[in-house]
């Protein structure tokens, strides 16, 4: 009797374990879970083990912008855009902490164009990372991390999204069980192709030279000089890149990246300043300015592909049989490009 019972409490429990992992999974809202920025970020999770040569890490401005399948097809280089909307620097040091856990790559790029804006805790833009990383020591270090302050219901959210999200049981539907079956593959290495066109209509003259420099937000320094070190430690080379962006980057912001890499004697690829990239303010942007369209983001791609061919000693896979499946998704990218 007493064996029959204990396999049932057992078989309870194993039932209940089973239901509430189902249950984090589907109260997920929409906003977290089907953007661009899940399978950027969910997606990095479904590449091989330390394949990636390199990784660019920042906001949407990455996932828009950079197209690792254009670098594939110049260079045979393996990279992926690991990106997170309006992602400051202090959420990009937890998803490099976390992009180590599985990676190794030799060349972090960094965007910068996030390092001047308020250091906010909105809360969506924190989940879109946060809630799509997997249970690990980076996101355990981010939720305990003293500038978020959070209390512990507020970290035990970040484990457990029931007590976060459980008022939508009345919200459900079919589609949030069909996430139980999603493929977080990303066949665009973290890239979101846009076709859409509107053009930029501001001044173009946007990085006319001055003297001042915008100074790095205190925060962003003090998670941009640990990035540093993580990097150092990991004998990964960080390279800080700001993507080509009118209605946000100025000279005087680039001024202060260049004088933080000079300091730190890193390496700061400047992507707005390039004649040679082409950038057409009237065609290559999705969205009057914010975002690049495929059209930019190919252009900037090619750009970047050619500078880490130039600059880094990076094997060209595209003969090795390992690496095919980047072949077959390049006939993908460039069918629907």
């Amino acid at each position: 009797m007493k064996h029959k019972l204990l396999i049932s409490v057992s078989i309870f429990i194993i039932i209940g374990l089973i239901l509430f992992y189902i249950l984090n999974i589907i109260l997920l809202p929409e906003w977290v879970i089907n953007n661009d920025a899940t399978l950027s970020t969910r997606g990095i999770y479904e590449e091989e083990k330390n394949s990636l040569d390199v990784v660019f890490v920042g906001s949407s401005n990455i996932y828009n912008g950079i197209s690792p399948l254009e670098i594939w097809q110049e260079t045979g280089i393996t990279s992926y855009s690991y990106a997170s909307p309006e992602q400051k620097i202090w959420l990009s040091y937890y998803a490099i902490q976390e992009l180590f856990a599985y990676q190794k790559p030799k060349v972090i790029m960094l965007d910068m164009n996030e390092a001047f804006a308020d250091d906010n805790l909105e809360e969506d833009n924190i989940r879109k990372l946060f809630d799509n990383m997997k249970l690990g020591k980076a996101k355990i270090n981010a939720i305990n991390d003293e500038f978020l302050n959070y209390g512990i219901e507020d970290k035990l959210s970040y484990i457990f999204p029931i007590i976060r999200y459980h008022t939508r049981w009345n919200n459900l539907s079919t589609k949030d069980i069909k996430r139980l079956f999603y493929d977080y593959d990303s066949t665009y290495k973290g890239y979101s192709l846009s076709k859409s066109i509107e053009p930029f209509e501001g001044n173009t003259d946007y990085l006319n030279y001055t003297d001042e420099t915008t100074n790095i937000n205190d925060i962003s320094l003090k998670y941009l000089d640990k990035i540093v070190e993580l990097c150092k430690e990991q004998e990964t080379e960080l390279v800080l890149i700001d993507m080509p962006s009118p209605n946000t980057w100025s000279y005087s912001r680039h001024r202060a990246v260049e004088e933080y890499a000079n300091s730190k004697k890193i390496k700061f690829l400047e992507l707005n300043c390039v004649d040679e990239i082409g950038i057409d303010w009237n065609t290559d942007t999705q969205d009057a300015g914010w975002h690049l369209n495929v059209n930019g983001a190919s252009k900037v791609s090619k750009y970047v592909a050619n500078y880490l061919k130039r600059k880094f000693d990076l094997t060209d896979k595209r003969e090795n049989e390992i690496y095919q499946t980047w072949n077959r998704d390049l006939e993908i990218y460039l069918k629907n490009k």
